[in-house]
């Protein structure tokens, strides 16, 4: 049975993923000193990903997944443009 509700995307955390990281590669834990500065470069990005509702995936290869790609990537690009607007 299809549902055709749209659904949220989910999105880690900066320290859920380094977590993550550090676990699986104990040896780059140096790297992950700069999550504050990445959560940071992130944030904004993060929230548009978050705000965005988007129908449950198709099939693989259904024109409906790409539908979900394009929104996505355009809701991105739009954040991109506003933030390189906001500082030139």
């Amino acid at each position: 049975m299809e549902n055709n509700m749209p659904r949220r995307i989910s999105v880690k955390s900066a320290s859920e993923i380094a977590e993550k990281w550090a676990l699986v590669t104990p040896q780059r834990a140096s790297y992950y000193a700069a999550e504050a500065d990445m959560a940071k470069g992130v944030a904004d990005y993060v929230a548009v990903l978050e705000g965005l509702e988007i129908p449950d995936r198709g099939p693989r290869g259904s024109v409906a997944n790409y539908a979900i790609v394009e929104k996505v990537g355009s809701a991105l690009h739009a954040k991109r443009l506003a933030v390189l607007a906001a500082t030139s």
